[in-house]
């Protein structure tokens, strides 16, 4: 099914949902039975949808996610948005990933609005590895509300195995940073901290 945001969307003086492709994406997660997949270069969730994958992570379903990091997004702005948001989602089980750089490559992040070819700028959702969205909207107000955004979701069992095969292989350690919850070394108060977990050349890496 093509889905695509009316025109007069950026016309509008308020939010207007029929106007959007939000909603029947919000619906395909809305179905889910055990997983949500989300790649999203720019995800910046704000407080209602992070109430939302909250609400799918207590309820028992996987929410996993992939984003860039602060060293290879091409937007410092945008992730500075997500950053606010981190650890909530954390705390209530929203699994984070963020792409790394390729290690040694020039990492130009302060030349905002170009990319370096490094960055994350896939964009698609998986539900149950069996419905697919793959298309040009970004998990971040601008997508949402002030873009007009368009993509395909797909029934296909197949394709959902291929992209989650991308999103695996993304976010393995040498090539992504997991982002955790754990509790701080040395500390006798129980106090857990954000850590990036990694690979480098082969061994295992603790950022904090």
């Amino acid at each position: 099914e093509l889905v695509a945001d009316e025109p007069e969307k950026v016309e509008s003086s308020q939010d207007r949902p029929y106007l959007r492709i939000g909603p029947k994406l919000k619906a395909m997660m809305d179905a889910a039975q055990s997983e949500v997949v989300l790649i999203s270069p720019y995800f910046v969730p704000g407080e209602e949808d992070s109430r939302y994958l909250i609400g799918l992570a207590q309820r028992g379903i996987s929410v996993q996610v992939l984003t860039n990091s602060l060293a290879s997004t091409d937007e410092p702005a945008a992730h500075s948005g997500y950053a606010r948001y981190r650890r909530r989602l954390l705390e209530c089980g929203v699994d984070l990933y963020e792409l790394r750089p390729a290690v040694g490559a020039p990492q130009p992040s302060t030349s905002r609005g170009s990319s370096s070819g490094l960055s994350l700028h896939a964009k698609a959702m998986i539900v149950d590895r069996s419905h697919v969205f793959i298309g040009s909207l970004n998990m971040d107000p601008r997508s949402k509300l002030l873009n007009t955004e368009m993509g395909l979701i797909i029934d296909s069992p197949e394709l959902a195995e291929a992209v989650r095969e991308f999103f695996d292989t993304a976010t393995q350690t040498n090539n992504a940073f997991h982002v955790v919850l754990r509790k701080k070394q040395g500390s006798s108060s129980g106090a857990v901290q954000m850590q990036w977990l990694f690979s480098r050349n082969g061994v295992d890496v603790i950022d904090q």
